[in-house]
């Protein structure tokens, strides 16, 4: 299967955001500075986690869409789990043994419920009302499963139209969800969440990318949208919506989709189909974004441990650097340690894995 270096660099764009909102939020710990109260700037940068669902769902079509039957829905899952979650496990596990050492007053029981979240994504327990993830920026996680359960359905009853079938019933459930009352129904709210169109859209841009060849002039409009979306959101954004967590509040959500996903659907769409006319083919070739997108996860798993070291460490010394400066020398030190962690730990453990596996029929869209 051919590698789409467009996703790559989306992937690189999109950790860069996610790093460069942590390091103001780390500054901001000690001192203001000019970034966080440049209009929304400070928390702009968790539209990276939207750029990375709306990735996650046209990767799951193009690596798994002609995939059919029960054998190849088990095989969808168990490679799924394979690639995500053991990482996940190692990166939570890490930042959860510094924070206990290192931060005497953290509650333990947010450590204990921190794990049971870790172990049980989806939202089913009573405790879970109240979701709580050591890596914070991880709550996305909890949709990407049931995405992907919900993915595997159509797979493991041999549904063609994937797409349609899928996209029909989230629209119900997304629209269903504005009926259910928020706190009595919470376990309905999280199966109804709008955030979960994100995840639809990636497919969409899939199935528009294997189906139909989009005009030059279409994709660079596409990709005008996506960055003048970006560029709003930092002016005109809103900050209540940026800081959303899976908070399972539908009207909120739906907002937040809006206002978050929409561009993030657009620059990707925009990215990959001017990547297949040939288009911008020195940024998408550029060895940095390249290793910087093969990263993304392991740096998304180590920058918090990151940054929760810095914080620490600074407290102890008594002072910071001056907070603007502090978040241009923040942001290297977690882009290296992530790539560190992906060349010794992700890569070793995504080899041991690795097994061949072939879909046994085709399907349509």
């Amino acid at each position: 299967m051919k590698k789409l270096n467009s996703i790559q660099f989306l992937r690189a764009f999109a950790i860069l955001l996610l790093i460069y909102a942590g390091a103001i939020q780390l500054a901001s710990t000690f001192a203001k500075s000019q970034q966080q109260q440049f209009f929304h700037l400070r928390y702009f940068g968790f539209m990276g986690l939207d750029l990375f669902m709306v990735i996650a769902g046209f990767m799951t079509g193009y690596s798994f869409y002609y995939y059919s039957g029960k054998k190849d829905g088990i095989e969808f899952l168990k490679n799924r789990f394979l690639r995500i979650n053991p990482l996940y496990y190692i990166g939570t596990l890490i930042f959860m043994v510094f924070v206990c050492f290192l931060h005497k007053n953290f509650p333990f029981v947010l450590v204990l419920s921190g794990l049971r979240d870790m172990f049980l994504p989806f939202r089913v327990l009573n405790a879970q009302q109240q979701f709580y993830l050591l890596l914070v920026d991880s709550w996305p996680f909890t949709f990407l499963w049931l995405f992907y359960i919900l993915f595997a359905l159509t797979i493991f009853f041999r549904i063609k139209k994937k797409l349609l079938v899928l996209g029909l019933l989230l629209l119900v459930l997304s629209i269903a969800g504005f009926y259910i009352t928020a706190y009595v129904q919470f376990r309905a709210k999280y199966v109804t969440s709008p955030i979960m169109l994100e995840y639809l859209s990636g497919l969409l841009i899939y199935w528009l990318y294997r189906e139909r060849k989009i005009p030059g002039y279409a994709a660079t409009a596409f990709l005008i949208l996506g960055v003048a979306g970006y560029i709003y959101n930092i002016f005109f954004g809103d900050n209540d919506i940026f800081r959303t967590k899976g908070d399972l509040d539908q009207i909120y959500e739906l907002r937040h989709v809006l206002l978050m996903g929409v561009p993030a659907v657009m620059l990707v769409a925009g990215c990959i189909e001017m990547e297949r006319n040939g288009k911008l083919m020195p940024v998408w070739n550029n060895r940095w974004f390249l290793l910087t997108g093969n990263a993304a996860y392991s740096i998304f798993l180590v920058y918090p441990t990151v940054y929760f070291l810095l914080i620490m460490g600074y407290i102890q010394i008594g002072k910071a650097p001056n907070p603007d400066l502090n978040i241009w020398l923040h942001m290297p030190i977690a882009w290296g340690l992530g790539i560190l962690f992906y060349r010794k730990v992700e890569i070793p453990l995504l080899a041991m894995f690795e097994t061949p596996h072939t879909p046994t029929t085709y399907a349509n869209a």
